[in-house]
């Protein structure tokens, strides 16, 4: 197992290093793994199929990003067939990394549960190092001049965050248009797309943090006469 391991993570890695992939690079692949077994001690599940999951998920990135999930899953059949291991944990790892990217509930409960790493690295302050990063690359803006916060904004940003938190998971707002909804109709409503009770305990402090972020992004604007 541990050579397995140890040849994936070499695999993944050097295939990182050779392409740039902000917010889904090495580092983010690294932190999901680490979560994703931290999640799975309190859980029976086959922590082989799940670190390999967690290892190829978003490798696909480097080939087709919106596609991704289905080429990370080819990357990862291919690879595995070099080793001696159980059609049953192939089928898991595959499986969950095919399906890692929809809402709908995975097959497996390893699948679960790299949903909810994938997810608990894209909230807190890595969360936001991430959009930011990710920003870049597709150009957005921090806001909208007219409607920083979204339209339909009333003024009040905890009762605009909490009614966008209820849209999940068919929000409207103009994701990867502004960083600022991208932060709102996205990472803080995965708070309430978490499948496992220990990502959603993990979670709390996380979506606090983000949350607060915003809350301060309100004042500052509205101090500097923006709003």
């Amino acid at each position: 197992m541990k050579d397995i391991i140890k040849e994936a993570e070499e695999f993944v890695r050097n295939t990182f290093l050779n392409t740039y992939s902000p917010g889904h690079d090495w580092l983010h692949t690294n932190r999901v793994r680490k979560l994703a077994l931290t999640i799975a001690e309190d859980y029976d599940v086959n922590k082989l199929a799940l670190e390999l999951a967690t290892l190829f998920h978003d490798i696909g990135r480097i080939e087709n990003e919106k596609n991704h999930a289905k080429i990370s899953a080819e990357i990862a059949k291919e690879f595995l067939k070099n080793f001696d291991i159980d059609a049953d944990t192939v089928e898991i790892a595959i499986k969950s990394i095919e399906e890692h990217n929809r809402i709908d509930e995975p097959t497996y409960l390893e699948g679960k549960i790299l949903q909810d790493a994938d997810k608990l690295d894209g909230m807190g302050a890595i969360g936001l190092m991430r959009v930011v990063e990710s920003a870049v690359l597709k150009h957005m803006s921090e806001y909208d001049e007219e409607n920083p916060f979204g339209i339909g904004f009333n003024g009040d940003i905890t009762s605009w965050i909490e009614k966008n938190l209820k849209l999940f998971p068919n929000n409207t707002m103009r994701i990867d248009k502004y960083i600022v909804e991208e932060i709102i109709g996205k990472e803080l409503q995965w708070i309430n797309m978490l499948w496992t009770e220990k990502a959603k305990r993990i979670a709390l402090r996380r979506f606090e943090f983000m949350k607060r972020f915003i809350i301060e992004l309100f004042q500052d604007l509205k101090e500097g006469g923006v709003i």
